[in-house]
């Protein structure tokens, strides 16, 4: 079993920072279904001249990309849970400790994994963004947090991706962007399009 994660917003807190931070949780049941997915949209709704970008992001998306990837994505056996931070509910002492703050968010999400008794493996897959030192703190982190509630017989594990060459990646991205468009914007048009796949939504210090 493989599970993807993506966020969206910053953890910054400054006057120009996000006032929410967002992680998206993707499982697929068919991970090749996704791809094609984010494949199908890179050649049917990117003009000529970009389909020659590394990746397809959110941010960088037009209204019709959105909503066609996030429509092929909800069309699909997949599970989706979000955690919402209200940042301005994070406690002082924290806002200079933003790794211990993303692990602490994404601690919440393990909870929501559910494996199959058949299952062997489990592994965690996220962009490859953290350092070095922040990467094995998080990986025990997570391993931790799984190990609470998951059988001592499935194996854990924790990748740092590249997202250019995982696609599902890409597709969580999306994810986690339409679940903060609703929050930081009030603008909920691309996740009333995923809604329908949506298992659990948790926000947190309400």
């Amino acid at each position: 079993m493989r599970i993807f994660l993506d966020e969206s917003g910053d953890l910054g807190f400054t006057q120009k920072s996000s006032k929410y931070f967002v992680i998206g949780l993707l499982i697929a049941k068919n991970e090749k279904q996704i791809e094609n997915c984010v494949k199908r949209t890179r050649n049917t709704k990117l003009k000529r001249k970009l389909r020659d970008v590394p990746e397809l992001k959110f941010n960088k998306s037009d209204d019709a990309v959105r909503k066609y990837l996030l429509g092929c994505i909800s069309s699909k056996d997949i599970e989706i849970h979000g955690i919402i931070l209200k940042k301005h509910r994070v406690y002082d002492y924290l806002k200079d400790h933003r790794n211990k703050i993303y692990n602490y968010i994404t601690g919440f999400l393990m909870d929501k994994i559910v494996t199959s008794p058949e299952e062997r493996q489990l592994v965690v897959i996220l962009d490859k963004f953290l350092s070095k030192e922040s990467r094995e703190d998080y990986n025990q982190y997570i391993k931790g947090k799984l190990s609470e509630f998951i059988k001592k017989t499935v194996k854990i594990e924790v990748e740092h991706k590249d997202s250019v060459s995982e696609r599902c990646l890409q597709a969580v991205d999306f994810i986690a962007g339409a679940i903060f468009n609703k929050y930081e914007r009030n603008d909920d048009r691309y996740y009333a399009i995923i809604e329908p796949k949506i298992k659990t939504i948790k926000e947190l210090f309400k």
